[in-house]
């Protein structure tokens, strides 16, 4: 019983990931802009 539970949970959570993957990468992109531009300042 629990096993398809978890089953569905994760099915769910794969079709989540799938959704926000965009949303993920996009972020992703940002965070490594927003980090790098202080080491880009640092090396001045």
């Amino acid at each position: 019983m629990l096993l398809i539970v978890r089953a569905e949970h994760e099915k769910q959570i794969k079709r989540k990931v799938a959704k926000d993957g965009n949303t993920l990468s996009t972020t992703l992109l940002l965070w490594s802009l927003v980090t790098q531009i202080p080491k880009d300042i640092n090396k001045k």
